[in-house]
């Protein structure tokens, strides 16, 4: 397995484990030799969400959507990190920028 492989594997295993200051650690070393990674991006404020880090999650997730717009999950961060702050109509914004997104 390749040095950024177990990075991204030991990232994830903390994330899964809600061990958010490890797995945040761990997916900024990432960003470090990818900062582009929408994937890392999506995670990293994934964990600031879990960690009740709600501004760092909305500008992660706001970069995220500018990376590749169609990981849709990174939408309902935002919302539910604006919701968390307060940001009600912003939240309705982003709730509604998916069900666009998706509808079939």
């Amino acid at each position: 397995m390749s040095a950024i492989a177990e990075l991204i594997s030991r990232a994830d295993s903390a994330r899964d484990r809600a061990q958010w200051a490890v797995a945040i650690a761990l997916y900024r070393q990432i960003l470090n030799s990818f900062p582009q990674s929408a994937s890392t991006l999506h995670n990293l404020a994934l964990c600031f969400v879990g960690d009740g880090q709600f501004k760092q999650a909305i500008a992660l997730a706001q970069r995220v959507l500018q990376v590749d717009p169609s990981i849709w999950q990174s939408h309902i961060l935002l919302a539910k990190s604006q919701k968390a702050l307060g940001m009600i109509d912003a939240a309705d914004q982003s709730y509604l920028q998916v069900l666009a997104q998706h509808q079939d």
